[in-house]
Formats: C-alpha cells, structure tokens, sequence
C-alpha cells in the first residue's frame, strides 16, 4: 500500500505541474521560466529564440518526472487534543 500511495502521489503531482504548463503555455505566460533557463545554459540559442519566444513558448514540450520519496505515512491513531 505505501509504495502504491507513493506511485500515486507521484503521478499526480506529473499531471498538475504537466496542466499547469500546458495552462502556461496557451496564456504565453513562462511562469515556470523556462526561458530564464535556456539563458543560462544556452545563452546563444537563448539569443537566437529570444526575439520570437512568445512564438516559441508555447510550442515547448515538458517532460515532468516527479520523484517524490514517502519516509512514512504518519501517525495511524487518533491526533493528539489540547485541554482547554
């Protein structure tokens, strides 16, 4: 069960982040900047896109690999009250 829950939580998190883009994307919006990245690993294709990146933004395609690693699942009791 936990690795399952694990799997799970891990595939859910992909697809947010991958709606979250696609949603980026058709607003031109590069809220996730991946531009600011290509500046600084690329910095001469970044020149070379810079001029249309609106054009090109949302042309981008993502690869989201979630790798989330659960050390436990929390406690399975009752939680602790306060007293008033």
């Amino acid at each position: 069960m936990f690795f399952s829950l694990q799997t799970a939580l891990n595939k859910k998190v992909e697809e947010i982040v991958g709606q979250a883009f696609h949603t980026s994307q058709t607003c031109s919006a590069d809220i996730f900047e991946v531009g600011e990245t290509l500046y600084r690993h690329d910095f001469d294709q970044f020149v070379d896109m810079k001029a249309h990146w609106r054009d090109i933004y949302p042309k981008v395609e993502l690869d989201v690999q979630s790798n989330i690693r659960m050390k436990n699942t929390g406690q399975a009791g009752a939680p602790i009250s306060l007293e008033d």
